[in-house]
């Protein structure tokens, strides 16, 4: 099991969107002052590959005209969409931060989760994660993100 310390200035409670909305096995553990986040081996690769496809895994990428940031090429919408720009005053400049960005990448496979689960009920699978996270909620079902789910097959 790996496991990440987030140290960021959080109030406890405030990360309950995560806890509250992940499907997939990471579990949340909040202190005042820190988010111990604990992940499976399926959970580490499943990140690694989209970190893969979107940036090589770099953290300092600004790319598509300013709109994605980080290894994991968050836009804006994803961050307030995550709720933690509300909730602890996440920017999009910080998607440079690894520990950030991880958190919003989380934040929104648990609401993707959430919503696939209300459509279909069931959870999605990580193929169809993956293409979630090229294509929206819905991008499981355009042919538009199947180029990118070769790439995450590839890897």
């Amino acid at each position: 099991m790996n496991k990440q310390t987030i140290k960021t200035s959080i109030q406890i409670g405030a990360f309950a969107i995560l806890g509250g909305l992940l499907c997939l096995k990471p579990t949340h553990v909040i202190h005042k002052e820190t988010v111990t986040i604990y992940r499976d081996t399926c959970d580490s690769e499943f990140i690694r590959k989209i970190s893969q496809i979107e940036t090589g895994g770099n953290d300092s990428t600004v790319a598509e005209n300013g709109q994605g940031r980080g290894r994991f090429g968050i836009y804006d919408v994803c961050v307030t969409g995550s709720g933690l720009k509300s909730l602890l005053g996440f920017t999009h400049a910080d998607m440079n931060n690894p520990e950030m960005s991880t958190a919003v990448f989380w934040a929104m496979m648990g609401i993707f989760c959430h919503l696939h689960h209300q459509k279909h009920g069931m959870y999605p699978t990580y193929e169809e994660l993956a293409r979630k996270w090229a294509g929206g909620p819905n991008g499981d079902e355009k042919q538009t993100t199947l180029k990118y789910l070769n790439k995450y097959r590839t890897l």
